[in-house]
C-alpha cells in the first residue's frame, strides 16, 4: 500500500461503488473545498482507535448544507456516518459467482453488486489472519473452518480460497467439513485456536453464500481494534497487494469425522440427564426434524440415537441447490400457528408428516417437530395440538421462556436479553419473575452476549430462533472456558423436555407483524441520507394520524445500530403499548417494517404499518435494478393468467427475458413471496396480494 493512499494514518477515503482508495484528494475536490478541508481537519484533530474506510459519496451530502465542523465530537459524528463496513448483521453474504478475478476487482464487484467470489473470500481471510497476527501475536497460528454444504456440493472453490488466504498470512487450517456454524467456535476454543470461520449464508437462499468470523469464541463487533470497521480498512489496505501463494504453506488438516463426533458429544453433555426426566411410564418423545438441507444433517441423527429419541428426518439432504428451499426455520418464521389443513396442503413434507403422525397416534404419544436453518444456529419447535387441529409454532422467544421455566438455577441468570424484534409478551413474562431483569438490544445474536462473562451468565434470544446461553467446555490443555454461541440443535433439544412434561406455550403472545420490502437500495436508509429525514417525518406524521391524541411516541436511538428508525409508543396509565421500527437488512437488499405491540392496539399498529409502507416504497425501491424489473415482469405475467404457473417455468421465463441467472431469478421469486405478493403451493405460483404495487 502506498503511503500517499492514506489520509493521516487511519482514514481511507474511497468513492463507491469503485473499491479503489483515493490517492489524490485534490483530483476529486479542490484543496479549498469542504471535503478536502474536513479531511485535513480530521487528520489533525482526531485520533481514531482503529482505521476506517470513509465513502466520499456519503461524505459530500453530510457537509453540503452545514458549516465545516471544528470540534472533535462533530468530526467524529460525520466520520461515523460516512464510514462503511463490508459486514452486515451477521458476517458477509452475497450472491455467488465462481469466477477468476483479482482481489481488487473482487472487492469492487462486491461493493457494486453484492456478488461474492473466491478471490473476495481469500482477501477477507488473508486480511483477518494478518490483522489478528498484528494485534495479538497468537501462540497458535491456526484457523478452524466449517461450512454449511453449499460450497462442498458445488465447486469447492470458496473453501480453497479461505485456506489459501489463511496460508498466505502464515496460518494453518483445520477443516471440520459440513457441520453447524456453532461447531466452528466450539472446536477453535477447545483446540485453543484464536480464530474460527464458517462458510455460510445462514437462512438465505441457495444462490448466496457468506462468511462468519469468530475471534476468541465470539462473532466480531463493529467497533474497536479487530472489529468490523477495522477489518474493512485492513481489507482495503491489502487489496492492492497481489496474492502470491506462500513458498512453504502451513499445514492444512481435514477433521470432519472428529468434528462431528466431538460436537455431538458437546451437545449431549449440555442436555439434562436423564433426558426426559426419567418418566418410565411414558413412551419417549417422537421427534420429526426439518434440517433445511443444510449443516445439521450429518449431526442430528447421531445425536438423537445417542439420546434414545425416535426421530424422523426431513430435508436432510446436503445440497447447494436445496438448502433452505421450502424448508428450515425461514418457512415458519412469523407464524404462531398453522391449522392442520394449512400444514397438510402446504407442499412441505415435514409439516404434512407432523399432521399425519399426530392424527395417527392421537393422545397416546408426545409428538413434536424441530426445525433448524441452513447453518444450524437457529431453531424453532412445532407442537401439534390435536384438540384444536393446529400446529403451534414456538419461536426463539417461546424457547427462551421454556428454558427459564425449566432452569433449576434461573436466579443465576439476572439478565434475560432480547432484541427489539422480540414479543412484548416475553418482556412481561421475564419482568414478572422474581430476580429476573429484561434487557432489550439491537438486532443480531452477537448483541445478546456483548460483555457476558462467567460471572454474569445470561440467557438471550431473538424471535428468529437464535438462543444464547452459557455452556462450559474443557480445552485440550485442560483449561475450562465458557462460551456463548447460538446453537440451534442444542437449544431445541434443551427445551424439548419441558414440552414433554407440560405441552404449552409459555406466555401469552402479544401482537406482532413484519412487512418486508425487497428490491430496494438499502444504502438509502442511512442516517443523514437524502431520504432519512423524509422517512422519519412521514413515520411521525403517520403515528399522529393513526393513534389517539393521548398517545406519545418517543424516538429511540440504539448506539449499536445507528440506521435503525425506532419509536416506542405509550399511553397514560398503560405504559408502552408497542414498538415500531424500520430496519435495513445487513445481508440482503431488503428493508423491513416491524411492530411489536399489545393486542388491544393491533388495529392502530396495522394501519401504521400499511401507511408507512406506502410512503417508503417510492423512496427506497431501486427502479433500475434488474431484479426489480424482473419482479415487475413476473407480476404482470401472472396477473394476465387465469391459472397458476409452474415455479420452474416462471424461473425459466425470468432467466430468459431478464438476462438473470437461474439463481437470481429464484431470488426474485423468493423476494415476491416474502412480500406476500406471490403464493407458491405444490410447485406452482400465483398472484397473492399486490395491493400497493411494486
Amino acid at each position: 500500500m502506498k503511503e500517499e493512499a492514506i489520509v493521516g494514518s487511519n482514514i481511507y477515503p474511497i468513492r463507491s461503488p469503485d473499491a479503489r482508495i483515493i490517492e489524490r484528494i485534490d483530483l476529486i475536490w479542490p484543496p479549498e473545498s469542504k471535503p478536502s478541508r474536513f479531511l485535513a481537519a480530521a487528520d489533525k484533530l482526531v485520533t481514531l482507535p482503529a482505521p476506517m474506510v470513509v465513502d466520499t459519496n456519503r461524505l459530500e451530502p453530510l457537509l453540503r448544507n452545514r458549516e465545516l465542523p471544528t470540534t472533535v465530537e462533530d468530526i467524529l459524528e460525520i466520520l461515523h456516518r460516512s464510514r462503511i463496513k463490508l459486514q452486515g448483521t451477521d458476517g458477509i453474504r452475497g450472491t455467488v459467482r465462481a469466477m477468476t478475478i483479482d482481489e481488487r476487482e473482487a472487492l469492487s464487484l462486491f461493493l457494486r453488486e453484492a456478488v461474492i467470489t473466491p478471490a473476495l473470500f481469500r482477501l477477507i481471510t488473508r486480511s483477518y489472519c494478518s490483522l489478528l497476527d498484528t494485534l495479538s501475536s497468537p501462540p497458535v497460528r491456526r484457523v478452524f473452518i466449517v461450512e454449511d454444504g453449499r460450497d462442498a456440493t458445488d465447486t469447492g472453490l470458496f473453501l480453497e480460497a479461505v485456506i489459501a488466504g489463511a496460508n498466505q498470512a502464515g496460518f494453518g487450517t483445520d477443516c471440520g467439513g459440513v457441520v453447524p456454524t456453532p461447531a466452528a467456535p466450539f472446536m477453535a476454543e477447545m483446540l485453543e485456536y484464536p480464530m474460527a470461520i464458517s462458510l455460510t449464508a445462514s437462512h438465505n437462499p441457495p444462490s448466496q453464500n457468506g462468511i462468519k468470523i469468530f475471534w476468541g469464541g465470539e462473532k466480531l463487533y463493529p467497533e474497536g481494534l479487530g472489529g468490523e470497521y477495522h477489518l474493512t480498512a485492513h481489507i482495503f489496505s491489502l487489496a492492492d497487494v497481489p496474492y502470491e501463494p506462500p513458498a512453504a504453506p502451513a499445514e492444512n488438516r481435514a477433521r470432519t469425522e472428529e468434528t462431528r463426533e466431538k460436537f455431538g458429544s458437546y451437545i449431549l453433555e449440555n442436555l439434562p440427564h436423564p433426558y426426559v426426566g426419567g418418566q418410565t411410564d411414558r413412551l419417549p418423545p417422537l421427534l420429526l426434524y426439518d434440517g433445511a438441507n443444510g449443516a445439521c444433517s450429518p449431526v442430528i441423527t447421531g445425536v438423537l440415537s445417542r439420546l434414545g429419541i425416535e426421530g424422523e428426518c426431513f430435508y436432510c439432504d446436503i445440497g447447494r441447490d436445496m438448502i433452505n428451499v421450502g424448508c428450515g426455520v425461514g418457512e415458519y418464521e412469523g407464524s404462531h400457528s398453522l391449522t392442520f389443513a394449512q400444514a397438510a396442503n402446504s407442499g412441505n413434507r415435514f409439516l404434512a408428516a407432523l399432521v399425519d403422525t399426530a392424527q395417527r397416534f392421537g393422545e397416546d404419544r408426545f409428538i413434536a417437530g424441530m426445525a433448524n436453518d441452513g447453518d444450524g444456529d437457529r431453531v424453532m419447535l412445532l407442537l401439534p395440538d390435536r384438540s384444536r387441529g393446529e400446529i403451534v409454532v414456538l419461536d426463539g422467544d417461546d424457547i427462551c421462556a421454556l428454558l427459564i421455566e425449566q432452569s433449576a438455577d434461573a436466579e443465576r441468570l439476572p439478565e434475560i436479553r432480547m432484541t427489539v424484534e422480540s414479543d412484548l409478551g416475553l418482556q412481561l413474562f421475564v419482568d414478572a419473575r422474581h430476580g429476573l431483569h429484561s434487557v432489550v438490544t439491537a438486532v443480531g445474536d452477537r448483541w445478546l452476549v456483548k460483555d457476558a462473562t462467567p460471572e454474569l451468565p445470561i440467557l438471550g434470544c431473538e424471535a428468529s430462533g437464535h438462543i444464547i446461553f452459557p455452556t462450559p467446555i474443557t480445552t485440550v490443555h485442560g483449561n475450562r472456558r465458557i462460551i456463548h454461541v447460538g446453537n440451534g440443535v442444542l437449544a431445541g433439544l434443551k427445551a424439548l423436555p419441558r414440552l414433554y412434561a407440560h405441552p404449552h406455550r409459555p406466555f401469552p403472545r402479544q401482537g406482532a407483524f413484519s412487512l418486508n420490502l425487497f428490491f430496494v437500495d438499502r444504502s438509502r436508509l442511512s442516517r443523514g441520507s437524502e431520504v432519512w429525514h423524509p422517512i422519519k417525518a412521514g413515520v411521525e406524521q403517520a403515528i399522529r394520524a393513526v393513534f389517539p391524541g393521548d398517545c406519545r411516541a418517543r424516538s429511540r436511538a440504539i448506539e449499536t445500530e445507528p440506521d435503525l428508525i425506532l419509536y416506542e409508543i405509550s399511553q397514560p396509565n398503560q405504559g408502552i403499548i408497542g414498538r415500531f421500527f424500520l430496519r435495513k437488512s445487513g445481508t440482503e437488499e431488503k428493508v423491513s417494517l416491524y411492530a411489536r405491540y399489545m393486542e388491544h392496539a393491533a388495529e392502530h399498529f396495522n394501519r401504521l404499518g400499511q401507511t408507512v409502507m406506502r410512503q417508503i416504497k417510492p423512496l427506497l425501491i431501486d427502479d433500475e435494478a434488474p431484479e426489480t424489473q424482473a419482479a415487475r415482469r413476473a407480476l404482470r405475467l401472472l396477473a394476465a393468467r387465469s391459472e397458476s404457473l409452474p415455479l420452474d417455468e416462471l424461473t425459466n421465463v425470468l432467466s430468459a427475458e431478464g438476462a438473470l441467472s437461474a439463481q437470481q431469478a429464484a431470488h426474485v421469486i423468493y423476494g415476491l413471496r416474502k412480500m406476500n405478493m406471490l403464493g407458491v403451493s405444490q410447485g406452482k405460483c400465483a398472484i397473492k396480494d399486490t395491493r400497493g404495487g411494486l
